[in-house]
């Protein structure tokens, strides 16, 4: 490998560093989330004289999530119903954050192994 090779690696590498640094600190937020999942969905009040007792109109917004391995179904408040979208997101985007940061760990080792082949001498 030449010496222009491992220079191209090595800025690769450091750009890698840049990368997971940032996300690292997104990681790494205190900022609150929510596991789960939202789905709206139309449904009948149960209420006498209400003009959805033929057809469900009423948007309800619930929260699917896990506990001690049962799947819990929690409505959502009207008022509560954006933050809950945001802290869902917020949860969304944390895991796609580990993700990234598990694809350049594993671009980096694959570079870094590579360099390590290319090193290697073999003593005779």
């Amino acid at each position: 490998m030449s010496s222009s090779d491992f220079q191209h690696k090595r800025k690769t590498i450091q750009t890698i560093e840049i990368e997971r640094k940032k996300l690292l600190e997104a990681l790494t937020d205190s900022s609150e989330m929510i596991e789960g999942s939202l789905s709206d969905i139309l449904v009948k009040c149960g209420r006498e004289g209400c003009h959805c007792e033929k057809k469900p109109v009423h948007m309800v917004t619930r929260l699917t999530t896990r506990e001690n391995g049962q799947i819990k179904l929690r409505v959502v408040r009207v008022d509560d119903r954006e933050q809950v979208r945001d802290l869902v997101q917020a949860h969304k985007n944390f895991k796609q954050a580990l993700k990234e940061l598990g694809a350049l760990e594993s671009r980096q080792k694959k570079i870094l192994k590579t360099m390590k082949k290319a090193r290697n001498k073999i003593y005779s």
